[in-house]
């Protein structure tokens, strides 16, 4: 196969005369330029224009105003201060327009570590008096030797249900009794110690009955009403004659014996 040579025409030149602008690539560089030079000036222009809310140097914290509080409460008790034992007196008084009972508490605690206060659980109840003792080492409560120890001040924390007792010297480690006198209101919210009732031929019977469980021991005696501080106690009950009084627990052998001051009332242990 031959190849035939092209011949390459040279057409006479025309001049065209172009549409629009045309610029050489130095010139479109400066312009690109001068926008973004532009562009930058007039951002630090708005900024140095811009209210400035500087921070106090003495404080380094940032204002929380209008910022709901979420500050989360602590309840837990101290624990320089443990039960052993409790010992519990209630007198409930259930007639129509006095409902309500007295009560007595004896606390054996011991002070694991030296404070000058005991705090303990309420919720409901008036505190009437109270007496803090302190034991030599060794001894048991029922020999009963004791040395008082002054409480200089109470004060109640209402939104954590304490009731703190202030002590003029600080408490060393080692046992105490402390002994609260208080009253209370039977309730009708089936928690602490309440009154409920029940219709015989149309004749309303009243009755007390606890609930403990879970934090509602607080709401019969004053105590430290924690799962972690549990501590053995024993209730006695005070009623009329004319009632009866039941447990979940044995009863103490022996006969009621009668409460003084209150005529035909009689404890069951």
């Amino acid at each position: 196969m031959t190849q035939t040579p092209e011949v390459l025409g040279v057409m006479e030149a025309t001049t065209i005369k172009p549409q629009g602008l045309v610029l050489s690539r130095l010139t479109a560089a400066l312009l690109l330029s001068a926008v973004v030079l532009s562009l930058v000036a007039v951002a630090l222009v708005a900024y140095s224009l811009a209210p400035c809310h500087s921070l106090d140097p003495n404080n380094d914290r940032l204002s929380l105003q209008g910022v709901p509080s979420h500050r989360r409460l602590y309840v837990r008790l101290p624990t320089s201060v443990v039960p052993i034992s409790y010992k519990v007196e209630l007198i409930p008084f259930i007639w129509e327009g006095n409902f309500t009972f007295s009560g007595s508490v004896t606390i054996l605690l011991n002070v694991t570590q030296s404070t000058d206060n005991i705090t303990l659980h309420i919720n409901d109840l008036k505190v009437l008096s109270h007496r803090l003792m302190r034991y030599s080492k060794g001894m048991t409560v029922a020999e009963d030797r004791e040395d008082k120890v002054e409480v200089t001040s109470q004060s109640i924390d209402l939104e954590r249900q304490f009731l703190v007792l202030h002590t003029g010297p600080w408490l060393e480690t080692g046992q105490y009794k402390l002994y609260i006198e208080y009253i209370g209101n039977l309730n009708n919210v089936l928690q602490g110690f309440y009154r409920s009732s029940y219709k015989v031929d149309n004749v309303t019977r009243w009755l007390a009955a606890s609930q403990f469980q879970s934090t509602d021991a607080r709401r019969a005696f004053p105590c430290m009403d924690e799962p972690a501080l549990k501590a053995r106690f024993t209730i006695s009950i005070g009623r009329p004659t004319s009632m009866n009084s039941i447990s979940n627990m044995p009863r103490k052998r022996g006969p009621p014996q009668p409460v003084e001051g209150i005529p035909d009332y009689v404890w069951n242990a």
